[in-house]
């Protein structure tokens, strides 16, 4: 619980430096409201919360998706053929 507060406090640091003051609310899931960043660039804020701490070997990121989050234009756009898009397909770590 220590090693995730320390990193949340990061983040909303960083998101407050980053975005504007207000981006640091929490919406009802529990999470930051960051409607102004694209996908890529939310776990990069993440990943360097994490490296501003003392703890960048003892977590791992994971990510728990909607399906909606990949349905575009009819269908579902998984992105499988851009080599930079780190999923967990690749069975490596993100940070």
């Amino acid at each position: 619980m220590y090693i995730a507060a320390g990193i949340y406090h990061n983040l909303k640091n960083i998101i407050r430096k980053k975005c504007r003051k207000d981006a640091t609310s929490v919406g009802v899931e529990k999470r930051f409201m960051l409607n102004t960043l694209k996908n890529k660039e939310a776990p990069e804020l993440l990943k360097y919360a994490i490296q501003k701490t003392d703890y960048t070997d003892q977590g791992a990121i994971g990510m728990d998706m909607n399906a909606s989050d990949f349905f575009r234009s009819g269908k579902y756009d998984l992105d499988f053929k851009s080599p930079m898009t780190p999923t967990v397909r690749h069975a490596q770590p993100y940070c």
